[in-house]
């Protein structure tokens, strides 16, 4: 029980430093939304007592997504300057 009290007041940290740091850059905003993600996953979705098998299935979806966001912003990059939205 103490574990989910502990994470959830990190949790509150984190979300008021979300609010604090509002107005920085988009980065560090990122970077509390993956860690404060990441926790719900760890503890409240129990993917700590899970096999091991469980978490390369999520660690191998969450790369395959970083490759598809790369590969879309790339192809956005190289489009011709009047056909971008």
């Amino acid at each position: 029980m103490t574990r989910y009290l502990l994470t959830w007041l990190v949790l509150c940290l984190l979300t008021g430093l979300t609010w604090v740091s509002s107005g920085a850059h988009l980065s560090l905003a990122l970077a509390i939304a993956v860690s404060k993600a990441a926790l719900v996953v760890v503890f409240f979705m129990h993917l700590r007592d899970e096999p091991a098998v469980s978490r390369l299935v999520l660690f191998s979806s969450l790369v395959l997504l970083a490759v598809f966001c790369a590969v879309t912003l790339t192809e956005l990059g190289t489009r011709f300057p009047l056909a971008r939205p």
